[in-house]
């Protein structure tokens, strides 16, 4: 409560004090330090707007990330419990989740780092920048599958004041935001509440968003918390269908952020970048007790931590002339993690941990020709807890009547978390960085004027890979483990009013044929959505997703595989005037009886109801 009553007090000093800069905001810093532009039909680069896709419902993440048929929103313990991304097969902890640049994946949990998606409202979120393969593995320890920066803008925005309510069966939502901009500088505040409550079977979680972002001359201030306090079913407990006595697992969760950013125009080809951040988090759960009395039979979740992370970045951008560009740059990270665990038994005992790492990053690209570019990208990473690991990229892109060509390889690594090298009753002290090799070839067409085709083919070879497995995190039984990826989209803008977009993802992994076969990777994934937009006053769409068959073992006596589902959904807005909205949407609207987790088949028909007004 303090920490929240302070963050109150920093808006309102920021909402009534005066700053002497000039408003000339600067471009978003990507994480590799230039100011570079995003190729929306990049099946590896994809960039979504999320104030302009007024086709989902922005609470509902699942339906964000079916745009991108590579990712998949593991909802591991139901809606109210952990939602992590499994993206191309690789483990949640294998893509680094961030705010404006700022990652907020904390190492000392224990899902092995990963981000729960679950702690964010994205009301607050203008727009997604989602990288994959060669290209995201470059940006350090943990984006072996993915990077995904959730980002405000720039400052470029007209003042406004916006109110939104939503209302659906189970859940309510309020959002505001505040946006101005003064002589000296812009800001944008955002607060958002969420809260959902399943009566029968007392699951519950509400979720506090706190954001404020102000723009300077050559600089940008992020500052804000995030606060969740939810009730849900154990990650081993079978869910509201197989628990024996339905105890429910209270986690609260809080994440405070502050984040600064620099931009230097040294001269006409050289550009500095540098950006600081800090980030604390801390997750405080209680689990339930079986009725003998002993701890749960999934240990892993017994985790009241305390993560804190220093970041310093300063990248140099030459632009030696129209072909060639250089990135260079440096990177300091500082990592503490603190045990407080109440539990108490044998063989557990507290930890207090941390490491400081040094990275230096060098990029080359090269425009061959008008129709050919290169890139070759060098990453080394120092640490005093592990070896020094490199890795590298190498990406070709050749454009030519035929059509658009990608070919990529590269490599990366992940860390172990603190939790898995320390915790008393499942760590190992013994564990070593996962690795990759990821190889890729993408292809797009343009034909017809009104068509679009992208493929794609995506092979991934990991090694060193940490799974949970009975008791404790360990190395799995293969030497490898390879992720085959195929992916093929096609749209079709049918007349000025009609858009459709078909896309089908299969994924194939060796370790499906041992007992450490993973979970919640679907065999394939089917999206297909037709749009209608009448000049933006009446929109209509139908969504229609279709999930294959996937492993699980989330429940205590033993392993599984969940069916396959098929899953339609619409969504109908309307512009009332200039500045309110009305918009109504049915989520499984055939009533659909599935199980996205072994024990959770809380996927009934839902309708949300909102309403959304600007002044």
């Amino acid at each position: 409560m303090i920490r929240i009553i302070s963050i109150l007090l920093f808006f309102f000093f920021l909402n009534n004090s005066s700053f002497s800069s000039t408003n000339i905001p600067i471009i978003y810093i990507t994480p590799q330090g230039f100011e570079k532009k995003f190729d929306t039909n990049n099946m590896q680069n994809q960039y979504i707007d999320l104030k302009n896709k007024i086709n989902i419902n922005l609470e509902n993440k699942q339906k964000i990330f079916n745009f991108s048929n590579q990712i998949d929103l593991d909802l591991s313990n139901g809606d109210y419990g952990h939602h992590d991304l499994n993206v191309n097969g690789g483990d949640p902890n294998f893509t680094i989740i961030a705010l404006d640049g700022l990652q907020l994946n904390n190492h000392a949990n224990s899902r092995g780092g990963s981000f729960n998606l679950r702690d964010l409202s994205f009301k607050n979120i203008d727009q997604i920048n989602f990288l994959t393969g060669t290209n995201a593995q470059m940006l350090g320890s943990g984006s072996m599958s993915g990077f995904l920066n959730l980002n405000f803008g720039n400052s470029y925005f007209e003042d406004a004041e916006i109110f939104e309510v939503d209302k659906s069966l189970m859940s309510e939502s309020f959002f505001y935001e505040n946006k101005k901009k003064f002589n000296q500088f812009s800001r944008k505040n955002k607060i958002s509440y969420f809260k959902k409550n399943n009566s029968s079977t007392n699951e519950d979680i509400k979720n506090i968003n706190l954001i404020n972002k102000i723009y300077f001359n050559n600089k940008e201030i992020l500052i804000g918390g995030l606060f969740t306090d939810a009730a849900f079913f154990p990650d081993d407990s079978g869910g509201n269908l197989f628990s024996t006595d339905k105890a429910l697992q209270n986690e609260e969760t809080e994440n405070l952020f502050l984040s600064l950013k620099t931009k230097k125009i040294l001269s006409k080809k050289i550009k500095n970048f540098n950006q600081y951040d800090l980030f604390y988090s801390k997750e405080d759960i209680n689990k339930p007790l079986i009725k003998a009395g002993i701890r749960s039979a999934d240990p892993k979740t017994i985790s009241n931590t305390i993560f804190k992370n220093s970041k310093i970045k300063n990248y140099y951008v030459i632009d030696v002339n129209d072909e060639l560009r250089i990135d260079s740059g440096l990177e300091f990270n500082f990592e503490k993690a603190l045990d407080e665990s109440q539990y108490v038994g044998t063989g557990y005992t507290h930890y207090e941990d941390d490491r400081k790492s040094f990275n230096f990053y060098n990029s080359l690209d090269l425009m061959l020709n008008k129709n050919t570019n290169i890139n070759f990208t060098g990453r080394s990473n120092k640490s005093e807890s592990y070896n020094e690991k490199k890795n590298y990229s190498v990406s070709l892109n050749y454009n030519n009547k035929i059509g658009e060509f990608n070919l990529n390889q590269g490599t990366g690594f992940k860390i172990p978390s603190f939790y898995s090298l320390n915790n008393g009753l499942v760590g190992d002290k013994s564990l070593v960085p996962e690795t990759n090799l990821s190889r890729s070839l993408s292809f797009k067409k343009k034909f017809m004027n009104n068509n679009t085709i992208n493929f794609l083919i995506n092979r991934t070879e990991y090694k060193n890979l940490i799974n949970y497995s009975n008791t404790k995190f360990k190395m799995v039984n293969e030497d490898l483990v390879v992720n085959n990826q195929y992916m093929l989209s096609i749209e079709n803008k049918i007349n000025d009013n009609f858009n459709l977009k078909n896309s089908i993802n299969f994924l194939d992994t060796n370790i499906k044929d041992s007992s450490d076969e993973l979970r919640k990777r679907p065999d394939y994934k089917f999206l297909s959505s037709l749009s209608y937009i009448n000049n933006e006053n009446d929109i209509f769409y139908i969504i229609f997703n279709s999930v294959g068959k996937s492993f699980d073992s989330s429940i205590p006596t033993g392993n599984d595989h969940l069916d396959s589902y098929n899953v339609f959904d619409i969504l109908y807005k309307k512009k009332i005037n200039e500045k309110n909205y009305f918009k109504i949407s049915i989520e499984n609207l055939l009533n659909e009886d599935y199980q996205k987790s072994i024990g959770f088949n809380n996927n009934d028909r839902n309708i949300n109801i909102s309403y959304k007004i600007n002044f």
